[in-house]
């Protein structure tokens, strides 16, 4: 991802977040004047559809063994 977008549920104040390593935090609160006004953390929502994201990303996931079905491997 290059650019991470998010909207308040409070106010619709979108911002936007640069993304310059492969990890990164997202973000959980709005740092606009109107929610600090009005006292509100601002819970904010990743927007998928208007993020920029790279060509090829890499996923990474992570099994337990005990899901694995051990009957369906092949042994030769």
């Amino acid at each position: 991802m290059q650019v991470a977008v998010y909207t308040c549920e409070d106010c619709g104040f979108e911002i936007y977040q640069e993304v310059t390593a492969r990890v990164f935090m997202l973000l959980f609160e709005c740092p606009s004047k109107r929610c600090a006004t009005n006292r509100s953390k601002g819970n904010l929502v990743l927007q998928l559809r208007a993020s920029k994201f790279l060509k090829f990303q890499e996923v990474r996931i992570l099994l337990w063994f005990t899901h694995l079905n051990v009957y369906s491997r092949r042994v030769v």
